[in-house]
C-alpha cells in the first residue's frame, strides 16, 4: 500500500505539473494575449517557485521526516488549486493570477516530488527497476487523462 500512496501522490504533483507546461504557452499567448516575451518572464517565476521548493525540501526534510513534509507539500499543492478557483471566481482569469497560483503549487511540488518518488522506489530494494517502471508509467497514465479528458 505504501508504494502505491508515493506513487499515486508522485504522478498526480507531476502530471498536474506537466498538464501546465503543455497548455501554458498557447493560453498565455492567444487566449490571454501577453506577448511572447512576457510569457518567459511568467514562466520562470513559476520556474524560480519550484526550485525554492526543492531547495526548502533538501533542508528541512530530515528535521520533519518524510512523512510530514509530503503531508506539507500536499497541502501547499491545495491551497493553491482552491486560490485559483477562488481568484478566478473573482477576478476572473489573468496571466498574473495564473501564474501566482502555479508558482504556489509548485512549491508545493518542489517539497513533493523528489521524495515522493524515492520513498516509492524504495520500498522494495531489490526491485527499484519495477518500482520506477510504475511509476513512470502512473505519471503518463494520470497526464494522459488529464490532458485528454
Amino acid at each position: 500500500m505504501p508504494l502505491l500512496c508515493y506513487t499515486i501522490i508522485a504522478s498526480c504533483t507531476f502530471s498536474a505539473l506537466f498538464a501546465y507546461i503543455s497548455i501554458a504557452p498557447f493560453f498565455f499567448i492567444n487566449e490571454l494575449g501577453v506577448s511572447v516575451e512576457g510569457y518567459g518572464y511568467h514562466q520562470i517565476t513559476v520556474l524560480i517557485f519550484y526550485m525554492i521548493g526543492t531547495f526548502v525540501s533538501k533542508y528541512l526534510v530530515s528535521s520533519l521526516g518524510v512523512g510530514r513534509f509530503l503531508g506539507y507539500g500536499l497541502v501547499v499543492s491545495l491551497l493553491s488549486g482552491l486560490c485559483f478557483i477562488g481568484a478566478t471566481a473573482f477576478w476572473g482569469r489573468t496571466s498574473y493570477i495564473i501564474t501566482g497560483t502555479m508558482a504556489l503549487y509548485c512549491f508545493g511540488g518542489g517539497l513533493i516530488l523528489a521524495h515522493s518518488s524515492a520513498q516509492a522506489m524504495a520500498i522494495f530494494p531489490r526491485t527499484g527497476g519495477a518500482s520506477a517502471a510504475l511509476l513512470s508509467t502512473m505519471e503518463m497514465f494520470f497526464l494522459r487523462q488529464w490532458l485528454f479528458s
